[in-house]
């Protein structure tokens, strides 16, 4: 096993995860194979927190350090059911535990949705978030 950044403990297989000792969380083959199908590194999703949740595919808003609630999606409907406590808002970005300690360093980069994140980490990018509820339609 070994530690990814954010404090993320990867397995060998290097899908298995744990989120600071919250559960463990895995990304099934049917959703690992989903994102590599967007060109989408399944192990590099997962060293963030993506995970599976049934037939859902889950992005975890982390927030100082603990799992506050994720956006869930099956991966033929782009409409999205967020798990939440009761009471719990929806008032930071995806990806938002991950920003260096002084943001000014480095440009941010806010993207639409969560995938369009994971593609920017991917290609080097470190400095991105995405918005909880996506860009508004007119």
């Amino acid at each position: 096993m070994r530690l990814a950044p954010d404090g993320i403990a990867i397995t060998a297989d290097g899908l298995a995860l744990e989120l600071w000792g919250i559960r463990k969380m895995s990304l099934s083959d049917r959703h690992a194979h989903w994102l590599e199908e967007r060109k989408i590194l399944a192990e590099k999703a997962a060293e963030i927190g993506v995970y599976s949740e049934g037939p859902r595919i889950a992005f975890p808003y982390i927030k100082a350090g603990k799992v506050v609630y994720s956006k869930c999606r099956l991966p033929e409907d782009k409409s999205s059911t967020i798990i939440k406590p009761k009471g719990q808002t929806q008032d930071f970005l995806w990806l938002e535990h991950t920003l260096p300690a002084d943001p000014k360093t480095v440009p941010l980069i806010i993207t639409e949705g969560e995938l369009d994140a994971l593609a920017l980490r991917q290609v080097g990018f470190q400095c991105v978030v995405s918005l909880p509820s996506g860009a508004a339609s007119d």
